[in-house]
């Protein structure tokens, strides 16, 4: 059977005390991601980077609606590299992932300062991990846009599919310093999020747009059994409405 459930359509992300159980698709899987606690529990190590008020950051450059809340995480003193992560097991989605697939979006505020031609740096990774721990895939955020003298907010996300064979997530925050005494580079709303698929995701990227519109046109014109949205065991314009409702369903 095809489904009808999209990344797209269920990121209207929960925010669940406490964390979100890995078990629960739509919610969002990283704990503290906001740094709402006050502190950088359950970072670890929790001595490396900060939670800081959103005051230091700022508000310029988010997106209307999107509020930092009291605090964000930051650099600030320490060491010029800092490094903090956790783990989320997956292992109860196992049957999923190596089934049908999931499709995960990670997404997060971020912002770099360039003061004098040097960036303080953030950087957000998110490591599909096996049984093992070896890693399948990687998910990287870093701000798109620093322009020196500018101090903004951006907010950035990716999405991919889970390999076969994903285990679990390893969230990872890193920051570096350019010069100085402090790391005036800044995370906020880290959000990692498991859907299904949507059926109209043609071309396998976790995204639906024109690309698997004209993908689905082709397997359509060629009689692809690709293209059977029915299950009826032909192709015909019934395929095509069906595919039609769940493209205008998904696509974003």
């Amino acid at each position: 059977m095809r489904r009808a459930r999209t990344l797209n359509g269920i990121l209207g992300i929960v925010s669940m005390a406490g964390g979100a159980s890995a078990q629960t698709l739509g919610a969002n899987l990283v704990v503290n991601g906001d740094a709402e606690t006050g502190t950088m529990d359950p970072w670890t190590p929790t001595d490396q980077l900060q939670v800081t008020p959103s005051s230091g950051p700022g508000s310029l450059g988010l997106p209307g609606g999107v509020s930092i809340g009291d605090w964000c995480f930051a650099g600030v003193l320490g060491s010029a590299v800092e490094r903090c992560e956790q783990t989320i097991d997956l292992g109860a989605l196992a049957s999923q992932i190596d089934g049908e697939g999931l499709v995960c979006e990670f997404s997060a505020l971020v912002q770099d300062r360039v003061a004098g031609g040097g960036a303080d740096v953030m950087r957000l990774r998110l490591r599909f991990l096996d049984t093992g721990g070896g890693e399948l895939g990687l998910l990287q955020l870093t701000d798109p846009s620093a322009p020196n003298g500018v101090f903004d907010w951006n907010e950035v996300s990716a999405i991919g599919f889970l390999p076969v064979g994903t285990r679990a997530l390893l969230c990872e925050m890193e920051t570096s310093r350019n010069a100085g005494s402090s790391t005036d580079a800044f995370a906020d709303n880290i959000s990692a999020v498991l859907a299904e698929p949507c059926e109209a995701d043609i071309t396998r990227d976790g995204r639906v747009n024109t690309n698997d519109f004209f993908a689905f046109l082709t397997i359509y014109q060629a009689g692809d059994p690709g293209a059977d949205f029915t299950g009826e065991g032909d192709i015909n314009t019934n395929d095509f409405f069906a595919f039609l409702a769940f493209y205008q369903g998904c696509a974003g």
